[in-house]
This record gives C-alpha cells, structure tokens and sequence, in this order.
C-alpha cells in the first residue's frame, strides 16, 4: 500500500488488515438485481461491527447511498464513510460529512498488524460521532 492507490484497491487493502486481526468483512457487490446505494463493506470484530462506504479523495456519496446510510443509522447500525487521500491520510467521516478523524497512515504500512491501528480508528471516530450524526 501506498502512494496514489485508487478506491479499489485502498479497500482491498483496508479489509485485508482487518481479516489477519480475526475480522469479517462482507463485500456488498452491486448487481442487476440489487438496487443501488448499498454500502461498501460490512466489518464485524470485537472491536468494530458496522457498514463502511469507501470513498477516494473528494468522491462523494450518491444520493441512493445517503438514504440507504440514513436508513441503516435509523435502524441502529453504525455507518461511517472512510476517505482515502492521495497524500497517504485516512478520513473517517459521518454519513452526513462530518470530519470525525483524520489520520496519517504512513506509520502503519511498516507495522506488522496494521488491522489494529485500523480498528481503533474506528473505535475512536464513534467516541467523536454526535447521536445525530
């Protein structure tokens, strides 16, 4: 991982750090027969379970993905979009776009389990989250 990844393959990245630190992630592949605005990635850990919607520097949320966002926060499931920067920082945001972490991700690529530093990112963007969003 590093400099000038794309969307794609930042989440491959990310979701394979969580998997070596005994985390799930369920891949939401649109299809024909699906509707639109799912999310990314589902990740279940002890540390974090939740919906992740992936996105690349300014890459913005469909309208569909808002509502389908809003809905699953409604519900009580936790839902944050996590930006990818091209300068190698990582965003983690609200639904509705509120900046809830902000983390340079350099030091993690020599680390042996980045999926833990990942993880607690995470953890620390909900401590940050409003009940509001």
């Amino acid at each position: 991982m590093g400099r000038k990844q794309n969307e794609s393959a930042f989440t491959r990245w990310f979701c394979r750090e969580i998997q070596r630190v005994n985390g799930v992630t369920l891949a939401i592949v649109a299809s024909a027969m699906q509707r639109s605005g799912l999310p990314d990635r589902y990740v279940c850990h002890k540390k974090f379970r939740g919906w992740l919607e992936f996105k690349k520097d300014d890459g913005r949320l469909s309208t569909a993905q808002r509502i389908t966002l809003n809905k699953l926060e409604a519900n009580g499931d936790t839902c944050l979009v996590v930006r990818y920067r091209y300068n190698d920082m990582l965003e983690i945001e609200t639904v509705n776009g509120r900046t809830l972490l902000v983390a340079n991700l350099v030091p993690l690529y020599t680390k042996s389990t980045p999926g833990t530093q990942l993880l607690e990112f995470l953890q620390q963007a909900l401590v940050a989250k409003p009940s509001y969003n």
